[in-house]
């Protein structure tokens, strides 16, 4: 798995898709997301299905338009959702081409009074 930050608030699976296809394909899975902090940032949690390694490689410090992205390998079972504090976190679920739309749209994982939501 894959934490990608700095990305632009507006990226959209296809941009994901564009951007890492030199490498391999996105693999859909329950941790595959977009996690929104705040107005200005965006971390996605992705797998690919081949070169993870070489993209983090080619990827780490790249300037992609107006943003610098920061790549880090982790295990999905690190990935954590919600902030220390109460503030919540805003995820959505990566989708292929064709998922019910009607799951779409970000969820509110954090839980008030600082605790955290977790998967595994």
């Amino acid at each position: 798995m894959i934490k990608v930050s700095g990305l632009p608030v507006n990226i959209t699976k296809y941009d994901l898709d564009e951007l890492f296809s030199p490498y391999g394909t996105i693999k859909i899975t329950e941790n595959s997301v977009l996690i929104k902090i705040n107005e200005t940032e965006i971390i996605a949690y992705l797998e690919l299905d081949k070169n993870q390694e070489l993209a983090i490689q080619k990827l780490d410090r790249r300037k992609w338009g107006d943003n610098i992205l920061y790549l880090d390998s982790i295990r999905g079972d690190e990935l954590e959702f919600g902030q220390p504090g109460g503030g919540g976190t805003t995820t959505q679920k990566l989708r292929s081409k064709g998922e019910n739309e009607s799951d779409a749209g970000p969820k509110n994982r954090g839980q008030p009074g600082g605790g955290k939501a977790t998967t595994k």
